[in-house]
């Protein structure tokens, strides 16, 4: 009896920890998902506006004001 005394509380501390723990990796992991996924429309607008600078629909300046603007979100 006296050791379901003891070990209860610890039991209840390590599944509290266990849950904090698994939360935090989720948090973790969708910060990641989120991140590549902003990456990746980064880049396919700097592809965007390259590809409008070589077709000629934008000047080197509005080029380079638009990719500095992308680069300063990162």
């Amino acid at each position: 009896m006296l050791e379901l005394i003891v070990f209860a509380p610890l039991f209840l501390m390590g599944q509290k920890t266990a849950h904090l723990h698994n939360n935090t990796m989720e948090d973790f992991t969708l910060y990641n998902a989120q991140r590549q996924t902003t990456q990746g429309t980064d880049d396919a607008q700097l592809g965007k506006i390259q590809t409008m600078r070589d077709e000629g629909l934008i000047s080197d300046q509005e080029y380079q004001t638009k990719k500095n603007r992308l680069s300063s979100k990162k």
